[in-house]
């Protein structure tokens, strides 16, 4: 991924195939951002989508929202319940329109994480408005 940041940030090449014209610093540091959290170390994987979060143009919504639903999972599993469920939050109100599985999946998998601290009232809240947009998406 170190790799990846210095050719990204060379710029583009002549010979650079059509199709990675996605790639930007943002997507390889949300990508860094998953590849953390899929090994277990979702403190490193919450800095890495932290750096991501301003990387993205507003217009991206999809792209920040798949990244902001990571980043929340992150948090919450580090233990920044708060934290993960203002992100949580940030999330759902970017997602009304958007129409991804991809997206949907890793809404489950915030959600998901959040009922592990269901006793806490941010997550209770996430939870709540996540069940509401959830059932919203699946209409």
């Amino acid at each position: 991924m170190e790799e990846a940041q210095d050719l990204c940030g060379r710029g583009r090449g002549e010979d650079d195939p059509h199709w990675l014209y996605w790639i930007n610093p943002g997507e390889i540091m949300g990508q860094t951002g998953s590849c953390l959290l899929d090994l277990g170390r979702p403190d490193q994987a919450a800095q890495a989508f932290a750096d991501a979060r301003d990387a993205f143009s507003p217009d991206e919504i999809r792209t920040r929202a798949q990244f902001l639903s990571r980043a929340a999972t992150a948090q919450i599993r580090a233990g920044d319940v708060d934290a993960g469920s203002a992100t949580g939050h940030e999330v759902l109100g970017l997602v009304s329109g958007v129409r991804s599985a991809r997206l949907d999946d890793n809404l489950d998998m915030m959600l998901a994480e959040a009922r592990s601290y269901s006793s806490t009232a941010p997550a209770r809240d996430l939870l709540e408005r996540g069940q509401a947009v959830m059932g919203e998406r699946a209409a």
